[in-house]
């Protein structure tokens, strides 16, 4: 099960740059302007937050394999049915659909890893996490190697066989059954006001970073430092590679992973 969702993790990481590593050509195929660029970027981050937000509720009441296939079908479906030729409109649509899908199976897979670990559940999750960062540190260059300033798709198709090809091997994968089926009640309890507010600042400050503003960085290389598109992606890269960094110092790190670590 860990090594299915280090695969789907690192596709996931792959899709959260692909706005970003193709905004040169994606911009010059749509004529459409760094305030458009960064509306898509939101409408894919809106996306992602939409299927996470229902995804662990879902997981807790649905049957977990048929909401993952789905999860993975829509995103997979969206990502193929980017073409050259398609509208603005359309985009928006489509960079949505990919977020809902991708954060849904995400969703998933986080409560059926925390379920399976328990207490010791944040230092597999940072495994799984930090193949996303793997993922978006190579979807950059992977954007490149596949696509040029006319042909901006390849690499979303690539991304839609990589989940197409995750659904099947996503049939034989435990997932355990929802936690409202079962006898036992849900591990947790709810938490409180503040500290929910605290995680809600933290994820906002990070997850717009993450997700959004490196979506500028292709074109303030090529237009205001003067440099080639390809330093844009290396350095959206280069902040992936940092992501990692961390993930990796967090999960070396020999004390508690608690509030004092977060802070």
């Amino acid at each position: 099960m860990l090594a299915f969702c280090f695969a789907m993790f690192t596709v996931f990481g792959v899709v959260l740059v692909l706005v970003g590593a193709n905004q040169d050509a994606l911009a010059a195929a749509l004529d459409i302007r760094l305030a458009e660029s960064g509306l898509v970027t939101s409408l894919l981050a809106l996306g992602i937050g939409a299927g996470m937000a229902i995804g662990g509720p879902l997981a807790d009441r649905l049957p977990r394999r048929a909401l993952a296939l789905g999860a993975v079908w829509l995103a997979a479906a969206a990502l193929l049915g980017v073409s050259a030729g398609l509208s603005f409109a359309r985009l928006l649509v489509h960079v949505f659909a990919i977020g809902a899908g991708a954060g849904l199976a995400s969703a998933v897979l986080n409560v059926v890893a925390i379920e399976r670990y328990g207490e010791a559940a944040p230092r597999p999750l940072l495994v799984l996490h930090s193949a996303a960062t793997l993922g978006a540190i190579a979807g950059p260059g992977l954007a490149a190697a596949l696509g040029d300033a006319e042909h901006w798709t390849p690499s979303f198709r690539a991304a839609g066989f990589a989940y197409l090809a995750l659904s099947l091997w996503l049939l034989r994968v435990p997932l355990g059954e929802p936690a409202y089926t079962r006898a036992a009640p849900p591990v947790g309890g709810t938490p409180r006001p503040l500290e929910l507010a605290a995680f809600c600042a933290a994820a906002f400050a990070y997850l717009g970073i993450e997700a959004s503003v490196t979506v500028f960085a292709v074109p303030y290389a090529t237009e205001g430092l003067g440099f080639t598109g390809d330093r844009g992606r290396a350095a959206i890269s280069a902040f992936w590679l940092g992501l990692l960094a961390g993930r990796v110092g967090a999960f070396l790190w020999r004390g508690p992973l608690d509030a004092r670590l977060l802070a």
